[in-house]
Formats: structure tokens, sequence, C-alpha cells
């Protein structure tokens, strides 16, 4: 089978070499001269398996329509809006806990997939280094820090280590 992939990044380039592996034939469509120069560039080339948060939630989508009516720098394009109804209404109908936590589900078993199928190919590279770190999320305010329970017993329930840590704990992390 002939595929193509769109974008040449860790993601694409990953994907395409297990569809060769696998003997498909594959193309990549890169918009830039040299691969990695986007959205794997701009993320300094980490692959996160374990922030998994689908876009598709109901604090994003609460954002969302605050920044529908205020000027704040990533303020929502009013008429790129309109013109997407069917895929705002899409959005909104999938900003719901059943869908969020499926989302989030299929997410992690992807990335799990994508950090031993990285590891395998930088077994043939030999200038890339891999390094484990973790992330840090920070919350605006006390209660977004409390909303997430939910979220952390999903990742614990899921055996993604994950620590909540208050504003005064920080400095003691490694």
């Amino acid at each position: 089978m002939k595929i193509g992939i769109i974008g040449g990044g860790i993601v694409g380039l990953t994907t395409a070499y297990y569809l060769l592996k696998n003997g498909h034939e594959v193309v990549i469509f890169e918009k830039h001269g040299d691969v990695s120069q986007q959205a794997s560039f701009g993320n300094g080339g980490q692959l996160s398996y374990s922030y998994i948060q689908p876009f598709a939630s109901r604090a994003i989508l609460k954002q969302a329509v605050k920044s529908f009516f205020t000027n704040i720098p990533y303020a929502i394009d009013r008429a790129t809006l309109i013109k997407n109804t069917s895929w705002v209404y899409d959005y909104v109908k999938n900003c719901h806990d059943i869908s969020f936590y499926e989302t989030a589900k299929r997410l992690h078993e992807l990335c799990l997939l994508s950090e031993s199928g990285f590891g395998e190919i930088c077994h043939y590279l030999p200038d890339i280094q891999i390094q484990k770190n973790g992330k840090i999320v920070l919350y605006s305010s006390e209660s977004s820090f409390n909303d997430n329970d939910a979220w952390m017993t999903f990742l614990a329930q899921n055996e993604i280590e994950a620590r909540k840590k208050k504003k005064k704990e920080l400095k003691n992390i490694d």
C-alpha cells in the first residue's frame, strides 16, 4: 500500500520508518526544505509520553468561550470560527468527561508505542541522545489546581507517574 504522511518531524519520520518496515511504500510531505523544522524543532525535539491531556476538554472550552469575548493575545478569530461552524459543533459536542478520558487513554497507548518505537530507531542513529525528564505543569489559580484531582486519578489508574505539588514545594524538586 502507498501511504502519504504529512510532516517530517519526529512523529512523521517514526511513522514512516515502521510503515516501511512493514512493507508499505511511504511518501513524506514536508513543507520545509529539511525535516524536523516545525513542531519537532519548536518543541526541542521532545516527545512527551505522559503529557496527554486532550484539547477537547471542558476547561479549554471555558477558556475559548472567554477569549471570544475579550481581546487577549490568543483570542479566537471570530471570522474563522464562523466559517468552521461544523468543526466547532463537533468540538463542543466532544468536550465532556467520557470523550476526554477515552481520548486520553488512546493517546497514552499511542505514546507508549511511540516511545518504544523511537528507542528502536535510535539504535541506528548514533548521534541521537535520549534523556528522560519530567514535566512541570503550572496552574494559574488555586481552583484550577484543585480541579485537577480527577485527572490525577486517571493518571494513577493508567500507571502514569504524576505528582501534585504546591508552589512552595517546587523548589525541592530535582
